[in-house]
């Protein structure tokens, strides 16, 4: 239990704004550390040939130079803070609040500020530690000077990152980038069978005649991370079946039953279970694709709304949805019944279907925008591409999907050259999901 505590701990700290620049940080102070033993103890004394004699700087220079070079890294860093700020709140007033997470835990956001706190404690613990008469000289300054100029080209792309990063078209290619990435990563290609699940002919009858016992949660927050390996291995050796009642991001109640655990003649310990699963104060930082898809929805709905009535950044927000859901659907999505290595179930946890993908990318979008012809125009072009590419099985999901668009549809308000553009686009879809003798034209 220990073991998962770290882990989880570990999970935290990783996902930290704080982390990259706190080891950048504590770099720059043994390299400060070891800078100043090399000049005291060996240099210039035993200097290599290869190092030129005007890098070897005075004592009162060098602490000219380092006051300078903390004063403008200082300087560099505030303004660096100030340009994150102004990102933040564009994202906040114009895109998603869920798209802050994107920006700062972006691997080049936190180099560049990690870069700026290292110089700045470099340069600081070097004018605290140098120590010498009047003809000592150092090395460790000229390093200070290189360090600062690297600096200075991390700044200038730092404003070049921060211009990109703030235009709406490439925040959807970053977080659909991200989002395909991830599931080519975890998801396996579906196969060409449907594999049967071993146990419902006879294992998922059995424990519906028989109550679980309920393990009820010791605290109250939001479940962030779910050890559904250690879950496993803990019911193989309790030899029972657990069963999770809540999702990650679901906020449980102090009390609350959120697992159930069917015993098999062994008395079960609940608080052997409870350490699996970690709640905090707040929902997990951790992207999820759903995560992804509610981030691309949110950015949409914010383009249609009133205030703003942006439909073409709606539209492509469409047009990544369309993509997310094509690449998503010719994957095996997560299993609900998870297995020992002697083939038991041991888990159950409920995992969305494609169906649920796709409910959740578009029902908020069809009900504040689809009376806009161009939005409406592009969700078809999205199911078009969703069908093309998967199974029959995801056909008929596209097509039913479809048919609820277009119950919630206000025909009567369509004008003739409209009804031929979306029969088109119709007549195409059911074509590719061999619906055409079910299609009626608008």
């Amino acid at each position: 239990m220990m073991v998962l505590s770290l882990r989880s701990l570990f999970h935290n700290i990783r996902s930290n704004f704080l982390y990259v620049p706190s080891l950048y940080g504590i770099s720059a102070c043994v390299l400060a550390v070891v800078s100043v033993y090399l000049d005291t103890r060996f240099l210039p004394q035993a200097v290599p040939a290869w190092i030129p004699s005007p890098l070897f700087i005075p004592i009162e220079l060098s602490r000219t130079i380092l006051g300078a070079i903390s004063a403008a890294l200082l300087t560099m860093t505030t303004i660096t803070f100030s340009t994150i700020l102004v990102v933040l709140t564009t994202y906040l007033s114009e895109f998603s609040p869920r798209t802050l997470q994107n920006f700062i835990s972006d691997a080049k956001t936190q180099r560049v500020l990690a870069f700026f706190t290292a110089g700045i404690i470099y340069s600081l613990l070097l004018l605290l530690f140098l120590r010498g008469g009047e003809d000592a000289v150092f090395l460790s300054p000229s390093l200070a000077v290189f360090f600062a100029i690297i600096c200075v080209f991390m700044f200038v792309f730092f404003i070049h990152h921060v211009s990109s990063w703030i235009q709406v078209s490439s925040l959807l290619h970053y977080i659909t980038k991200d989002t395909l990435e991830k599931i080519e990563k975890e998801l396996p290609d579906a196969p060409s069978w449907a594999p049967a699940a071993p146990w419902e002919d006879w294992e998922s009858e059995d424990i519906k005649t028989v109550e679980p016992a309920p393990v009820r949660s010791a605290d109250s927050g939001y479940i962030q991370h779910i050890d559904t390996k250690g879950l496993i291995r803990r019911a193989a050796r309790d030899d029972c079946i657990v069963r999770i009642n809540a999702e990650v991001s679901d906020y449980i109640e102090k009390g609350a039953p959120f697992l159930s655990v069917w015993e098999q003649g062994k008395q079960i310990r609940s608080g052997h279970y409870r350490p699996f699963v970690t709640l905090g104060a707040e929902k997990s930082s951790s992207d999820t694709i759903e995560l992804a898809l509610i981030k691309i929805v949110e950015i949409a709905l914010r383009a249609l709304s009133p205030g703003i009535n942006d439909p073409n950044t709606a539209v492509a927000c469409i047009k990544n949805l369309g993509k997310i859901l094509a690449r998503l659907g010719r994957k095996q999505l997560p299993r609900t019944f998870h297995y020992d290595a002697s083939g038991d179930l041991r888990l159950i946890m409920k995992q969305p279907a494609f169906s649920d993908y796709l409910y959740t990318s578009f029902h908020q979008i069809r009900q504040y925008g689809f009376q806009d012809l161009a939005v409406l125009s592009a969700a078809l072009d999205a199911f078009i591409l969703m069908a093309d590419v998967n199974t029959d099985e995801v056909k008929n999901i596209i097509w039913e999907f479809t048919e609820y668009v277009l119950e919630g549809l206000q025909r009567e308000d369509l004008l003739t050259l409209d009804r031929k553009h979306l029969n088109r686009k119709l007549r195409t879809l059911a074509s590719i999901c061999r619906r055409s003798r079910q299609f009626k034209p608008l």
